[in-house]
């Protein structure tokens, strides 16, 4: 019985920690970037917090397990965040974009310097 309720124990604990953990990130990541330009702010200290699960399982694989045959699922983290990041997170913000007044968007105008900055600058 408890083989199959510790899982979900688990998960649940993780939950509550991952809230806590990402809180706390955003009141430090607020506070770090209190003098940088909006884009800025993102463009690093954010990214920083959003790649920063990524490193940890890497790190984990590659240095705690100490076992060779992690290093494919350190590769597969890397590459799958990479992909997720570039495609679908994009893809959800524009679908879910609003307006001032909370309605959803029509159209998204893109300014050219922002959109090449974006493409070509990170």
């Amino acid at each position: 019985m408890l083989d199959t309720i510790l899982p979900f124990i688990y998960i649940i604990l993780s939950c509550y920690l991952l809230k806590f953990a990402c809180d706390t990130f955003e009141q430090a990541a607020g506070y770090l970037g209190r003098n940088f330009p909006p884009g800025v702010k993102g463009a690093t200290v954010n990214a920083i917090g959003s790649s920063m699960p990524e490193m940890c399982v890497v790190i984990a694989c590659l240095f705690w397990f100490n076992d060779p045959s992690l290093v494919m699922v350190a590769l597969g983290v890397t590459a799958g965040s990479a992909i997720f990041n570039g495609c679908v997170i994009p893809a959800l913000s524009i679908i879910m974009a609003k307006d001032g007044n909370g309605k959803s968007v029509e159209h998204i105008e893109l300014n050219k310097r922002v959109l090449l900055r974006d493409v070509f600058g990170f």
